[in-house]
């Protein structure tokens, strides 16, 4: 095979696939992380407002 043969295709395909990889692990790691984290801050935001309303 041509991939076999020489080693800048390795080297090249390498450098292609490995960001795309990060990127969609990355994804599926940050994103869950930021929603829960608006979600928190939703929650806080909205107790914040109903302890001034009350004072």
């Amino acid at each position: 095979m041509l991939l076999e043969k020489y080693n800048f295709l390795h080297t090249t395909l390498l450098i292609l696939v490995l960001p795309g990889t990060c990127m969609v692990i990355g994804d599926g790691v940050l994103t869950p992380v930021i929603s829960g984290s608006e979600q928190c801050l939703r929650l806080l935001a909205t107790s914040l407002t109903l302890q001034s309303r009350y004072v």
